[in-house]
């Protein structure tokens, strides 16, 4: 939830300050995607942790994969360039790419334990509309749906940029009920000896 709260915070801070200055617009709009990036890192831990405490060393590989690939986007989400309009579909495929990963540890515990284990059940449903919400609200961004087709009849309210961070937000806070599920299924859970 920590992740949600920073990137909440640096959008916050983005939506509020931004118009001060061409500079602070620059400075304020790579706060923004790095928060992006911290948000779906952090949206991965409690997944991996909770889901792989029994093997340390693939909850350990999946941490590190996922926090190296973070930081490489975070890195990118610094770049001058990256902030830039023309790079609106290549941010949000950036962003998508990295939550996408997520498949790759969701289908090592399917495969590992079974659709129908308590490992993959606990987390499965909410994680899939986690993804279907974040990725729904990426896909409206980028696509600028609906204003895009009904020009003036969005500017004040449900614009693409609105409906995003309403999609962000509901993501959240399905994580942060999954993550609450998955942490009292971890402790009355024993790792198998």
């Amino acid at each position: 939830m920590a992740s949600a709260v920073i990137c909440l915070t640096c959008s916050a801070v983005f939506h509020l300050m931004f118009v001060v200055s061409r500079s602070a617009f620059t400075f304020l709009s790579r706060l923004d995607y790095a928060g992006i990036t911290i948000l779906i890192a952090g949206s991965f831990y409690p997944m991996i942790y909770y889901s792989f405490y029994c093997h340390p060393w693939l909850r350990s590989a999946y941490l590190v994969s996922i926090s190296t690939m973070a930081a490489l986007t975070f890195t990118v989400a610094l770049m001058p360039i990256f902030s830039t309009p023309r790079f609106l579909v290549a941010r949000t495929c950036i962003f998508l790419a990295l939550g996408f990963f997520g498949f790759v540890p969701v289908t090592h515990l399917v495969w590992h334990f079974g659709l129908f284990d308590p490992h993959v059940t606990v987390m499965i449903g909410p994680l899939l509309l986690m993804g279907l919400l974040y990725t729904s609200g990426a896909i409206i961004y980028a696509t600028k749906f609906p204003e895009r087709f009904y020009p003036g009849r969005f500017d004040l309210w449900f614009s693409s940029h609105q409906l995003w961070h309403i999609c962000v937000v509901a993501a959240a806070l399905v994580h942060f009920a999954n993550a609450l599920q998955q942490y009292q299924w971890r402790w009355n859970t024993q790792c198998e000896a």
